[in-house]
Formats: structure tokens, C-alpha cells, sequence
């Protein structure tokens, strides 16, 4: 019975909220569709209505000013001013003639320039186009000859190279000659005089990329012909 009771009072609850809801609504829709229109159009004309007031003032501004100009504004009216300006117009004429006039060259100079030898041309010598293997790091050859090198070893004794899928040194035919260079990469501290020392020289053994300031070269044999230079860095 309690439950029957409660529903009517629910329902006026649930009928108010509805009511309060399309009420906002209608409010909404008479603001856009009626006020806001009117509220633009009324903007427009106050807009309209200031640029209108704005032009009529800078007109009658403009007016009064040529109203107040005197008449004979920037007229020479006097026959001494008038001559002043045509002498100084004359003397302007005479000195622009002169500074337009060029100067003479006298004749001895003319002929002093044109019986001066001319200076022979000075020769210049051909710079040779730079090594492809000097100062170059070992990851740039390889990846530039990667088909071409031959991996090998160098006997630390007899200096002689043989080809070895494991050796430490790779080897190129260039130019008739035959070229050989480090196969690592990167070296770290003790690679080199273990593993090079006998084949190139480094001023500064370490760590790091290992650069070819020039390769070392074998004989026809496989022979170590001269030694090769590198720099770590």
C-alpha cells in the first residue's frame, strides 16, 4: 500500500522535470532563432551608422582645411626671386658640364702604356687528385670494395700474406698494385701491437676507429713490400 501511495508523487516529480526541460528549450530556440538574429542586424546598423558619422567628419575636416589654404601658395611672386632662381640654375648647369667632362690623358702616358710588355701568364700547377686510400677510416674501404677485398693473414715473421676466411688483414688489386689493410674496424688498446705492429706503423695506439693514412703494399709474391701508416680515433 506504502508503494501505491508513493508513485503519484513520483510521477509529479518526473512531470516537472519534463516541463522545466522543454521550458529551457523553448527558451533556447526563441533566443536563437528570433533575439540573436535581431540582436546581429542591430550591431550591423550601429557599425554602419559609426563608418557613415566617421566619413562625414574627415569630409568636412578635409574641406575646412583647403578652406583656410591661401590661394597663392608656392607661387614666386616677385621678379627678384624669380632671377635669384635662374642664376642659381646656371650655376648648377656650369658645374655639373665640369665634373661630367673627362680628363685628358697626355700623350706620352698613352704611349708609355701602350709600348708596356705584357706579363706572361702565370703557369699553374695541376693539383693530382687525392688517394682514395689515404685518411680513410677501414669501415668506409670496406664498404666501398666489399666485393673485391680478400681476407688474409700476414706471418709475423716472414711477412708474407695468405688468404684466410679468418686473417685479420684484407687485401685489394688497385692500380697494378697490391694493397693491404687492416680488417678490423675498430682496434682497442693492445689490438694493434699484437696484430699489426708488422705491417704498419701508429703513432698513437689506443682505442677506437681505425683510420689508413696510407696502405701498406705487397709484391707480386704476396711479399709485405712497404709498410702502411694509421691513426686511431
Amino acid at each position: 500500500m506504502e508503494r501505491v501511495e508513493e508513485m503519484p508523487m513520483e510521477l509529479l516529480a518526473l512531470i516537472a522535470v519534463m516541463l522545466a526541460t522543454l521550458s529551457l528549450i523553448g527558451l533556447a530556440v526563441l533566443y536563437f532563432a528570433i533575439l540573436r538574429p535581431l540582436q546581429v542586424k542591430v550591431e550591423e546598423q550601429e557599425t554602419k551608422a559609426f563608418q557613415w558619422d566617421r566619413q562625414i567628419t574627415e569630409l568636412t575636416t578635409h574641406r575646412q582645411a583647403d578652406n583656410r589654404r591661401p590661394a597663392d601658395q608656392g607661387r614666386v611672386t616677385s621678379e627678384a626671386q624669380l632671377s635669384a632662381l635662374q642664376q642659381e640654375v646656371d650655376y648648377l648647369k656650369s658645374q655639373l658640364s665640369v665634373l661630367l667632362t673627362p680628363p685628358e690623358t697626355p700623350p706620352q702616358a698613352l704611349l708609355a702604356l701602350s709600348s708596356a710588355p705584357s706579363a706572361p701568364p702565370t703557369p699553374q700547377t695541376p693539383v693530382p687528385p687525392p688517394h682514395p686510400f689515404e685518411n680513410q677510416r677501414v669501415s668506409d674501404i670496406i664498404n666501398r670494395y666489399q666485393g673485391r677485398l680478400r681476407r688474409g693473414h700476414i706471418d709475423a715473421l716472414t711477412r708474407h700474406f695468405s688468404l684466410n676466411p679468418s686473417g685479420l688483414f684484407l687485401a685489394l688489386d688497385e692500380r697494378g698494385e697490391r694493397l693491404v689493410f687492416p680488417g678490423q674496424e675498430v682496434i682497442y688498446a693492445g689490438d694493434f701491437q699484437q696484430n699489426y705492429s708488422f705491417a704498419y706503423d701508429c703513432d698513437q695506439p689506443g682505442s677506437g676507429y681505425v683510420v689508413v693514412i696510407f696502405p701498406a703494399r705487397l709484391d707480386a709474391q704476396g711479399n709485405l713490400l712497404s709498410r702502411g701508416r694509421l691513426r686511431v680515433e
